[in-house]
């Protein structure tokens, strides 16, 4: 207290001040007493450009949306904890010792807490999974770990049951529950990140856990972009999701996501962990930034080193966007796309390289995935990933990589039914498979340069090569979609996108073509 004032003083006072700290608070930072919404919120909103705003260790659930906008704030949490291993051994939940199978390499020490946890069950409340509705996990503390082999003297747990498929995680400090409500637009966001121009807005080492909060959109955590501002940096993060919303949602082509766990609760098609849509911009009246085309590393958002569990769509990539995805586990989870369909502009392209795959054919416990990826717009390389087959006892065998045209059976969009009750083939289709910005002067199978939206695209092929695995290239309609009937008869997918004209999948790597600095130079050599 630098100062007190008095006014009127008829008595004598006796003045107290409580200092609550977390140990030394170091220069340029603001460590508010509690992680609680409206503490955070204000120490963002005090703290000066290129400041850091240290979130302590604790649980703390947030009722109300947090924002940081205008100035670049690193929001720093006590540590997120992380998925560093994986194990399909066969367990009942209890406490006691158990001895699990799992990777070689991991680090783990004796004495050490960790929690092993069925990944795909769900929250209280969601679902009922496996009869329960809580989660399924056990925590204790590390015995031995030698070789494959690691004994944990387990001491809490949660649920019931024998199980085959786990993830092993180390324990979180700073732990936010997203219980934000829905706004009178019916989105839900806990943690806004808009850009700024002088310093990255940064956030690390911070659980986040999905509350039970409904609505149309849910986010975790949204980017949006500001002209000529630096890239939002998130990394060492923990997120567990639930149904019906976005882990991360951007709408800016900018940024790097790394060093992040992602987990769904439970398996599906409506959970992912990032989506993008950009529905402003030049996308696709530009050409390609793939790989050092990207010059600057400020033209795509990158996505490196994460993981992701248990996501039927672990990403959602849409209009306009340019990603990156590099370096990744996909453990049981697939990603999905948005071309000129259900999207009004559709994905510009991506790049899906030196990621690992993981499925595991568990009968009943088989994770319910249809692909790899589903690809319905846009170009891209996939290279150099591990992508082993998916096939299982239980969901029979699918295709790995899956290409469509949406728009030749889909009564919605800007261009629906496209050719629908014509024996014709009106080739192309406009943004759709195998088509970017490379002269501009392309035209779609009506004639025209442009559709409702924007430019329809010229020939910019997408080259899949030097993947290990046993993968196929397959085709859908996507017709259980359909939200009216076209006429028939209807086009399909491979008469659109042929191999050796949209698509290359025989070994030829794309010409001209070098990936991007690995790691991202933005994260300082980390």
């Amino acid at each position: 207290i630098s100062s007190y004032r008095f006014d009127n003083v008829t008595a004598n006072h006796t003045i107290s001040a409580t200092f609550i700290t977390q140990g030394t608070c170091p220069t340029m930072t603001i460590c508010p007493a509690t992680g609680d919404a409206s503490a955070v919120q204000s120490a963002i909103n005090s703290a000066s450009d290129g400041y850091t705003v240290q979130v302590p260790a604790g649980n703390w659930t947030w009722t109300s949306q947090v924002t940081i906008s205008g100035k670049g704030i690193h929001l720093k949490g006590a540590g997120a904890g992380r998925v560093i291993g994986r194990s399909t051994s066969s367990l009942t939940i209890g406490t006691g010792s158990r001895t699990i199978t799992t990777q070689a390499g991991l680090p783990i020490t004796v004495g050490q807490t960790l929690r092993v946890e069925r990944p795909g069950t769900p929250q209280n409340g969601v679902g009922n999974g496996n009869g329960t509705g809580v989660r399924t996990f056990m925590t204790g503390t590390v015995t031995s770990y030698s070789g494959t082999s690691l004994t944990m003297n387990m001491t809490s747990i949660g649920g019931g049951d024998t199980h085959g498929k786990w993830i092993i995680s180390t324990v979180g400090q700073t732990i936010i529950t997203d219980s934000v409500p829905a706004n009178f637009e019916n989105n839900s966001i806990a943690l806004a990140l808009g850009e700024d121009v002088s310093h990255s807005v940064e956030v690390s080492g911070i659980r986040f856990l999905q509350g039970l909060t409904t609505g149309t959109n849910i986010y975790i955590v949204t980017f949006t972009g500001v002209t000529n501002g630096k890239p939002i940096l998130f990394h060492d993060n923990y997120l567990e999701q639930n149904n019906n919303i976005a882990g991360i949602m951007s709408l800016v082509n900018r940024g790097v996501i790394w060093n992040n766990s992602f987990l769904a609760y439970p398996n599906s098609r409506a959970d992912v962990a990032f989506k993008i849509a950009f529905d402003a911009g030049n996308s696709w009246t530009t050409p390609s930034t793939m790989g050092s085309n990207d010059t600057t590393g400020l033209s795509n958002i990158y996505l490196e080193n994460n993981d992701f569990h248990e996501f039927m769509n672990a990403m959602d990539l849409d209009s306009n966007s340019r990603t990156v995805i590099r370096h990744n586990l996909f453990n049981n989870s697939g990603m999905t796309s948005h071309g000129a369909d259900s999207a009004y502009i559709g994905l510009r392209h991506y790049e899906l390289y030196n990621n690992e795959f993981v499925f595991n054919n568990l009968d009943s416990q088989t994770s319910p995935l249809n692909w790899w990826f589903f690809i319905r717009g846009g170009t891209g390389v996939i290279t150099d990933n591990i992508t082993p087959e998916i096939y299982s006892n239980w969901w029979g065998g699918k295709s790995e990589f899956t290409l469509s045209v949406l728009n030749l059976q889909w009564l919605k969009g800007p261009n629906p039914c496209w050719s629908a009750g014509s024996t014709a083939i009106e080739y192309h289709v406009p943004r759709q498979i195998g088509f970017g910005y490379v002269t501009g002067t392309g035209r779609d199978g009506k004639n025209r340069t442009n559709d409702s939206y924007t430019y329809v695209g010229d020939s910019e092929p997408l080259y899949i090569w030097n993947n290990t695995g046993t993968y196929n290239v397959g085709y859908t309609e996507g017709n259980g979609d359909v939200l009216g009937n076209c006429t028939s008869p209807f086009d399909s997918s491979p008469s659109y996108v042929a191999s050796g004209r949209d698509y290359f999948n025989d070994g030829t790597a794309k010409p001209v073509y070098t990936k991007y600095t690995h790691p991202h130079p933005a994260r300082g050599g980390n």
